[in-house]
């Protein structure tokens, strides 16, 4: 599914975050990968591909509502993209 996310560096307030809207492909966080992340006591929910270029390190990614932190990065050369492996935030604020 492709959709719109917004690309969050946080600032020290919300008011000072930076964001930047993109296009995104969206696809669930796959079995394996809730269970290698659920030993580290954090919960995978999506995966996020977008152009290498639209991606500037930020660490967090707000879709539907939700603000999720950017645990993993895999760049998919030959295509130009990279995926952004998401979980959900601690404390989720």
């Amino acid at each position: 599914m492709n959709t719109i996310i917004t690309l969050i560096n946080p600032g020290e307030t919300k008011e000072e975050d930076e964001k930047k809207q993109v296009f995104a492909q969206v696809k669930s966080a796959g079995c394996n990968e809730v269970a290698a992340t659920g030993q580290l006591n954090m919960k995978a929910k999506y995966i996020f591909i977008v152009w290498v270029n639209e991606y500037s390190q930020e660490t967090e990614v707000l879709y539907k509502g939700e603000r999720l932190t950017v645990y993993r990065t895999y760049e998919l050369t030959a295509k130009g993209k990279i995926e952004l492996h998401t979980s959900e935030r601690a404390g989720n604020i």
